[in-house]
């Protein structure tokens, strides 16, 4: 089995031991304070455009970026090949998640190098602090730069195969005129809401309560985004829809749904959704009515604010 100081040994870059003990003490050091490291990191990695869409991506993105860098410093403290490596669950489910969201691969692009960007730094800051010449030091910092860009090479490889593939089956399973049209309100684009009715059927003169459904956990089931959309209609029919919800799987744990309420202003009955909602795993967080196309969108905007939920909770109630 090759060893990471067979690869550096090839390229020139490795120095004997006395590198590797300083790089694997310089790792031990930032893995004491691994916690610090990846919430900063997942702060940074945030402010990248589509990133922080709601609670749940973020999380995501904070657990991926925790695999990533833990399996960083196990390389380097144990001078691990990365011929030798599979990617975290979370790198990979936050890639598919992404893919599912129609979120640009260049964002997870973008993220995974300015991630590899700001741990070289805290590497190079550690390394400082070495008691050793600064030729010694040098070729630590070389040493893990190396390492660092064949991790990042492979990953960013590894992981936009597994997205191109899931952007493909998404878009044949769920990718409709529904979905697209509903984006596009969502988004602000109200030129095509006379196409939207058409479309869909669903009609924008009216009140409606938004919803935002999710079943928690990463599980590959693919029965979820069958059972977010049984919650719904059982929903619209125990709370007085004027018409059939409207529903769009965000991914396949998450859905968007709206129910019309005609004229009807008042809030959906709460003892309903606990009798709904008991019945499974579904979580849902709901908006207040909202009338025409401006409505559709605020009462949307309401029900994703209320989905920063604790672990425990069923449903969240709008806060007024």
């Amino acid at each position: 089995m090759r060893t990471a100081a067979h690869e550096h040994a090839r390229s020139g870059v490795y120095d004997g031991p006395e590198v590797l003990d300083l790089v694997a003490k310089t790792s031990d050091r930032l893995n004491a304070r691994q916690g610090d490291v990846t919430h900063a990191m997942s702060e940074l990695l945030a402010n990248i455009a589509y990133l922080d869409e709601d609670r749940r991506l973020r999380d995501l993105l904070e657990a991926s970026v925790e695999g990533n860098v833990k399996t960083i410093f196990h390389i380097l403290s144990n001078h691990i090949s990365t011929d030798n490596l599979q990617p975290t669950t979370a790198a990979v489910e936050y890639a598919l998640r992404l893919a599912q969201r129609g979120i640009p691969a260049n964002s997870l692009i973008r993220a995974y190098h300015m991630g590899q960007d700001n741990l070289l730094a805290e590497f190079f800051a550690e390394v400082q602090r070495l008691e050793c010449d600064s030729e010694l030091k040098l070729k630590v910092v070389h040493y893990i730069s190396g390492v660092l860009y064949r991790y990042i090479d492979w990953i960013c490889l590894y992981l936009l195969e597994i997205y191109e593939q899931e952007k493909q089956r998404w878009s044949t399973a769920s990718g409709n005129v529904h979905s697209s049209l509903i984006h596009k309100l969502v988004a602000g684009e109200t030129a095509g809401a006379t196409s939207f009715v058409a479309e869909t059927g669903y009609s924008l003169n009216q009140f409606h309560v938004a919803a935002v459904l999710w079943v928690p956990g990463n599980g590959p089931s693919s029965d979820e985004v069958m059972v977010l959309e049984c919650c719904v209609r059982d929903l619209a029919a125990r709370t007085g829809s004027s018409s059939p919800p409207i529903f769009t799987a965000v991914d396949r744990n998450t859905a968007w749904a709206w129910f019309p309420r005609s004229t009807n202003e008042a809030p959906i009955d709460m003892d309903t959704v606990r009798e709904v909602t008991a019945k499974g795993p579904v979580r849902i967080a709901l908006g207040l009515p909202a009338r025409g196309v401006t409505g559709f969108r605020r009462s949307h905007q309401q029900a994703q604010s209320e989905t920063v939920w604790r672990q425990a909770d069923r449903y969240r109630v709008p806060r007024i």
